[in-house]
């Protein structure tokens, strides 16, 4: 379970962010993971309390945006998104896919005290 471990570089992500707003706490952490990216949402969101306890974050709630996987096909110019973890075209079931969203692991915002 690496989610731990990102837990914990996503608190020493935001207390550094948070040391040059100032100080204070973190009251909510907002991240964008994609499905590709490897994080299960239900870990992260197991493992962040415990490794956020003793710091400004310790009473964070940590919002998850689930973003899907969206590819664009050489083969027929479609832009789709697709369920499931292979990256076919769904309207040509076309292989030669490029993957447009669904590797994010971001933090797109936080709110202070």
């Amino acid at each position: 379970m690496h989610e731990l471990s990102l837990s914990v570089s996503l608190i020493e992500q935001a207390t550094e962010i948070l040391k040059q707003e100032s100080g204070g706490r973190v009251l909510a952490l907002t991240l964008d993971v994609g499905v590709l990216s490897g994080v299960s949402p239900e870990a992260l969101q197991f493992c962040f309390p415990q490794a956020a306890h003793g710091t400004a974050l310790e009473k964070c709630l940590l919002k998850i945006n689930e973003i899907p996987l969206l590819v664009y096909c050489s083969d027929c110019q479609a832009e789709e998104q697709v369920e499931g973890p292979y990256p076919l075209c769904p309207s040509c079931q076309g292989v030669d896919v490029a993957v447009r969203k669904g590797r994010e692991f971001n933090i797109v915002s936080m709110e202070i005290e």
